[in-house]
């Protein structure tokens, strides 16, 4: 099977999926979860530059 091929079938699989009327959306991000994301990108990026000077 071509690997577009099974691209195609996987996406009209998730789009059969989400237009399921059972199917649950996933919850939007809070405010916390976007705190939480910015702390772990500045610690990823701070650990990038300290790399940079070792």
């Amino acid at each position: 099977m071509e690997d577009s091929d099974f691209l195609e079938q996987e996406i009209l699989k998730r789009i059969d999926e989400m237009e399921n009327q059972k199917y649950e959306f996933p919850k939007k991000f809070s405010v916390k979860d976007y705190i939480i994301t910015g702390i772990v990108v500045l610690i990823c990026l701070a650990m990038v530059i300290y790399g940079a000077f070792i």
